[in-house]
């Protein structure tokens, strides 16, 4: 029940994860090399719109080079995994959402990545917003009567 409760909490951000580093990496000048933001979707979606956006001033007001990596594939476990995996020392981001952390842990038992434990959520990107849409030919004008035709 708990890990349902986060999974949902989880549902309800589209989040930048990070993995969790040593504290000795901000002593060293964070950062002081190119940052990665992983894009587990394809290239042109709105993630990858929202990577670029937030790269570009991360890196203007970081002084550092941003790279936005893609890592397409299952549903955005590729990627994801990639970013679990990789050193935490906080050069690897990951432009994360629903997807890779609230659908896939219910599609897949076998995910390459613990979505709660292997990531830290730093930022809150974008709230997408979503919309139900019919064919003008279908005889509905809202949600309660599209509920009602497709009862009937």
């Amino acid at each position: 029940m708990k890990a349902t409760r986060n999974l949902t909490a989880l549902a309800a951000v589209v989040a930048a994860g990070i993995a969790i580093g040593p504290a000795e990496t901000a002593a060293q000048g964070y950062p002081n090399k190119a940052i990665t933001i992983v894009v587990p979707a394809a290239a042109g979606g709105p993630t990858d719109t929202v990577a670029r956006l937030i790269g570009e001033s991360m890196g203007k007001t970081l002084g550092q080079q941003i790279v936005i990596e893609y890592a397409a594939g299952a549903g955005g476990t590729l990627g994801a995994g990639r970013v679990a995996r990789a050193a935490p020392d906080g050069y690897t981001l990951l432009a994360g959402s629903v997807s890779t952390h609230s659908f896939a842990p219910i599609i897949s038992s076998k995910l390459p990545y613990d979505p709660i434990k292997d990531f830290a959520p730093i930022a809150m990107l974008a709230v997408p917003a979503l919309s139900i849409l019919v064919n003008p030919s279908v005889p509905v004008h809202n949600v309660k009567e599209l509920i009602a035709y497709a009862k009937a």
